[in-house]
C-alpha cells in the first residue's frame, strides 16, 4: 500500500489509465476483427475513423507508432 500522498494519488491515476487504455485496446481489436471478416463498412466504420483509433492509441503510447503503422496498413489490405 502507499504511504506517500503523491503515491497515493498515482495509484489512483494508474487505476483511470488502466481502464481507459483497456478501453482502446479491445476498440482496436474490434477494428482488426472486422477488417479480418471485411465487414468494417457493414459496422458503419469508415477507413479514416478506424485509422483515427490507431493514431491516437500510438499518441497515448498504447502502441508504438511504428506497430501502428503496421496494423493501418494491415486493415487498408483487407480492404
Amino acid at each position: 500500500m502507499a504511504n506517500l500522498k503523491s503515491a497515493k494519488k498515482n495509484s489512483r491515476k494508474d487505476v483511470k489509465l488502466t481502464i481507459a487504455n483497456a478501453a482502446y485496446k479491445s476498440k482496436m481489436a474490434q477494428i482488426l476483427r472486422l477488417a479480418q471478416t471485411k465487414s468494417l463498412e457493414a459496422k458503419g466504420i469508415t477507413l479514416p475513423e478506424a485509422y483515427a483509433v490507431f493514431d491516437k492509441a500510438a499518441k497515448r503510447n498504447i502502441l508504438s507508432t511504428q506497430r501502428a503503422a503496421r496494423l493501418k496498413s494491415k486493415i487498408s489490405r483487407t480492404k
